[in-house]
């Protein structure tokens, strides 16, 4: 089940379906059918900047941010709760006019992301980059944006 903390002045409860169709369509693609509990703040970039600097060093993306639950039991379906999401709106406004996205596109790319990496994919390693990419262009897909 998705959480949904909106800290930012922008009214976004209308993207919450379409999220939860996203992550619904994620979990199919990924082959992970178990529910799992995922909280997505909406910050502002203020906020964003706060928790970069507690949480991440020498960090330079502000989009999203993401953080996993520690006990990796969790992708074992022995708990329920798979990690936090931090998104900044600000910065995925100004990314989908430099990418030519509409705003929902690229939250929805972002969103998707993010949980990935919750389940532990990391475009650091190369071949799981390529993963990532291309679940993502697959759930985009399913969508009209």
């Amino acid at each position: 089940m998705l959480y949904f903390i909106n800290d930012t002045c922008y009214f976004l409860k209308r993207y919450y379906p379409l999220l939860n169709k996203v992550y619904q369509n994620l979990k199919i693609v990924i082959k992970n059918k178990a529910e799992k509990n995922i909280s997505i703040k909406f910050s502002s970039l203020k906020e964003q900047k706060k928790l970069i600097n507690k949480f991440y060093q020498n960090h330079n993306s502000f989009n999203v941010l993401t953080f996993p639950y520690q006990d990796q039991t969790c992708l074992n379906n022995k708990i329920d709760y798979l990690g936090d999401i931090s998104i900044c709106v600000k910065v995925i406004k100004k990314d989908a006019k430099i990418y030519h996205n509409s705003f929902k596109k690229e939250l929805c790319y972002i969103f998707i992301h993010s949980i990935l990496h919750l389940y532990e994919y990391s475009h650091k390693i190369e071949n799981n980059a390529k993963i990532m990419s291309k679940i993502t262009n697959k759930i985009l897909n399913n969508f009209k944006f």
